[in-house]
């Protein structure tokens, strides 16, 4: 609000400027402008704490009863006639095809191999072990025996014999047996095989179809009517109070503090221009 009225004071202001012109171009000389102080009412905003009572819902807890109906079940054994299959047997007479095996001997000529033994030269390895003499380096112990001398628990010097080795290196001759193969030649029998057509009687089995009448049961099925006890489950509706438990939404007084703009009217005092008389009048 105090806005909109300096925006009016500065338009009535601009609306004056040019005729004070238009009165400076009749002379050519400045015109001279006076201002005046007024006192104009300004509007001013102010935020006041109220108390003020609104009405706000809130849940309440109740109780209600209600009629609910509830599925019984109920058995009952009811007597109804069924069809049911009865299994019987028929002996048919039916002719089958079957093939029967029949043997016969033939006489056939068959080539089996007949062993025989022949000689041979041929050669055989022979180990033998041969006597060589070798010379080895071979290590001797040439020590000797010798006194040292000691101290005892007692600490009296006291004497002994040790052996003070000595090792000497020398080469000593020894004989080994050596292994030396040798190939002599010597007759063996080999096992061979020729073979040697042979007559043989074998047993031949061929398959003769034939038509053979055969005797089978054959199992059928017949209905029948007869009468079974079956148990039916039926439903009966029962209706019945219960309590139930809901919320239920209830006015209620509350008071609150709030902010509330307030508007006023403020004195103020501010020039404004007046219309002034040209000097060449």
């Amino acid at each position: 609000m105090h806005y909109k009225f300096l925006g009016l004071l500065a338009l009535t202001f601009s609306v004056l400027l040019p005729s004070l012109s238009e009165a400076c171009r009749r002379c050519g000389r400045p015109c001279e402008v006076q201002y005046c102080e007024k006192t104009v009412m300004v509007p001013q905003t102010t935020y006041e704490t109220r108390t003020v009572t609104c009405t706000v819902m809130k849940p309440v807890a109740k109780t209600k009863t209600i009629m609910v109906c509830r599925q019984i079940p109920e058995v009952k054994t009811v007597t109804r006639m069924c069809t049911v299959m009865v299994p019987y047997y028929e002996t048919k007479t039916v002719c089958q095809r079957v093939c029967k095996p029949v043997y016969e001997t033939r006489t056939c000529m068959k080539t089996v191999m007949v062993p025989y033994y022949e000689t041979r030269e041929s050669f055989r390895t022979v180990c033998k072990m041969v006597p060589e003499t070798i010379t080895r380096t071979v290590c001797e112990d040439q020590g000797e025996w010798g006194e040292k001398c000691y101290v005892d628990r007692r600490g009296c010097p006291q004497t002994c014999k040790v052996w003070i080795p000595k090792m000497v290196k020398k080469e000593v001759s020894c004989t080994v047996m050596k292994p030396v193969t040798e190939r002599i030649p010597c007759t063996i029998k080999v096992r061979c095989f020729k073979p040697e057509q042979k007559e043989v009687t074998i047993k031949v089995c061929k398959m003769v179809r034939e038509t053979v009448t055969r005797e089978i049961k054959v199992r059928k099925c017949k209905p029948e009517q007869r009468e079974r006890a079956i148990k039916v489950v039926t439903y009966k509706t029962v209706e019945e109070e219960r309590t139930v438990k809901y919320f239920d939404m209830e006015p209620h007084q509350v008071t609150r503090e709030i902010k509330v703009p307030v508007c006023t009217m403020v004195p103020k005092t501010v020039k404004v221009p007046v219309c002034c008389k040209p000097i060449c009048i």
